[in-house]
């Protein structure tokens, strides 16, 4: 069975970034893990989501933007 929900909601996990490429939704995942938060990456509308929880949003986003 799917999993039900609105389009965009990932649960526990917060979108914190979308771009235009596997490529550099990878790039940012690596980013991410090598400052020790875990990320993922899912097919988004306009490219590729980078995923985080909750908690790790905020640093995350700081990260991405750097």
């Amino acid at each position: 069975a799917r999993p039900t929900g609105t389009p965009g909601d990932f649960g526990l996990l917060e979108r914190v970034s979308v771009v235009r490429t596997v490529d550099d939704a990878q790039m940012l995942r690596e980013l991410l893990r090598e400052e020790g938060i875990r990320a993922t990456v899912t097919d988004a509308e306009g490219g590729y989501a980078v995923l985080v929880f909750s908690r790790d949003a905020r640093r995350a986003r700081d990260l991405v933007r750097s």
